[in-house]
């Protein structure tokens, strides 16, 4: 016969997102779980990373608890009722402020250099494909109740239906409960396409989402620093095409052509400089063959110095 798990065993599991608030009702019962669940959720966003010592820690908690107004224990309890309630309640800080002091961060983060391409999958087994020099982030911790991902570069994302999941880059927060979508984060923009489903798109400045935009299949939206957010339709693919290695441009600036070429195989290109656009596509398999795609076009020459080099100059 298997043991029961003690209340300090029940506590770190809820903790970590592996047992049900109705389990936790069934074994402490409605109210003592009242008590329980107060400060579980005043300390649910503490963490080892944003403390510098103990007494930091425990003086950060008591400042949360005491902000809040409602009582921890009831006044129409009996006086032994009480005081177990308050030696429980004493003992499950103790316990609560210990395990997250601890405990290590929930943080998981996927990162890509230049030149690479990751495929993950997040705890709900929505996938993600990363494109070169770009990073996601997210806490694993309790990720059903809190679908959260951070994103600096680009991404693909086919997400499997459950609660809201938003994904929050620089200057854009992206949200939906199932879909497929691609988010472009670089200097300059946020762009934002639906491939299948519905997406909400909104400017991180624009805190009521007065400016919020739904895109549906096929539309992509634009988000700049200043705030604004541009939609256009398009016909698109089943996935993007930067996630088969081809990029493709329509009357881009040339510096921007040239970063993703960069991005794309690890190297640094110098030229000339030009206040012009590119319209055209160049592919992440061979560097000589995408030189030639883009600089032909624009009338310019490719010399390859070295492994991470290669300077561009005006045809004669």
């Amino acid at each position: 016969m298997s043991k029961s798990p003690s209340k300090e065993e029940l506590l770190a599991l809820w903790l970590e997102g592996k047992i049900s608030e109705a389990e936790m009702v069934d074994h402490f019962g409605k109210k003592e779980w009242e008590d329980y669940k107060k400060i579980l959720e005043t300390t649910a966003t503490f963490s080892i990373s944003e403390t510098n010592s103990r007494a930091e820690a425990w003086t950060r908690l008591s400042a949360r608890m005491s902000e809040e107004e409602t009582p921890i224990v009831s006044l129409n309890t009996n006086k032994s009722r009480r005081i177990f309630i308050s030696t429980a309640i004493a003992a499950a800080i103790t316990l609560i402020f210990a395990v997250l002091l601890f405990r290590p961060s929930s943080t998981t983060v996927f990162k890509t250099g230049s030149g690479e391409k990751l495929t993950f999958y997040l705890p709900d087994s929505s996938s993600v494909i990363l494109n070169a020099e770009s990073s996601v982030s997210f806490e694993s911790r309790n990720w059903e109740n809190n679908r959260v991902v951070n994103l600096s570069g680009e991404a693909f994302f086919a997400v499997e239906k459950g609660n809201q999941f938003s994904v929050k880059t620089s200057r854009t927060i992206v949200e939906v409960l199932g879909t497929q979508f691609n988010v472009f984060n670089r200097e300059s923009k946020d762009q934002i396409t639906c491939y299948h489903g519905k997406v909400s798109v909104s400017s991180i400045s624009d805190q009521n989402h007065d400016q919020s935009r739904i895109l549906t299949q096929g539309m992509t939206a634009e988000t700049s620093t200043s705030g604004s957010v541009e939609v256009t339709t398009s016909v698109i693919k089943k996935t993007p095409e930067w996630a088969e290695g081809r990029f493709s441009f329509n009357q881009e600036p040339f510096e921007n052509v040239i970063a993703e070429v960069e991005r794309q195989y690890g190297v640094t290109i110098e030229y000339p400089e030009m206040n012009t656009t590119y319209t055209g596509a160049f592919f992440d398999n061979d560097l000589k063959n995408a030189l030639l795609l883009v600089c032909e076009p624009m009338g310019l020459n490719y010399k390859i110095e070295n492994e991470t080099l290669i300077i561009l100059t005006h045809s004669p």
